[in-house]
């Protein structure tokens, strides 16, 4: 059983339709849609993982941004 849980937080940024999602929920729900509705503002998902000796929870606190250009300036 893990002794400790660290956090660590995860902003995605990029250009449009570079598959940012695709990425995030691959991690985070082991699912891939070959088209991905475009995300408005932006998505906050978690996921934790089992990780390292002696093991530990790492809690991912992900972003996930649009890539428009007036969400990156």
């Amino acid at each position: 059983m893990p002794e400790s849980q660290i956090s660590s937080k995860l902003v995605l940024l990029g250009e449009s339709a570079v598959g940012k999602s695709s990425i995030v929920l691959r991690f985070v729900k082991a699912q891939f849609s070959e088209f991905q509705e475009a995300t408005i503002g932006a998505a906050f998902l978690t996921q934790t993982v089992i990780c390292g000796d002696p093991p530990r929870n790492v809690k991912f606190e992900i972003w996930d941004t649009a890539g428009k250009v007036s969400v990156l300036s």
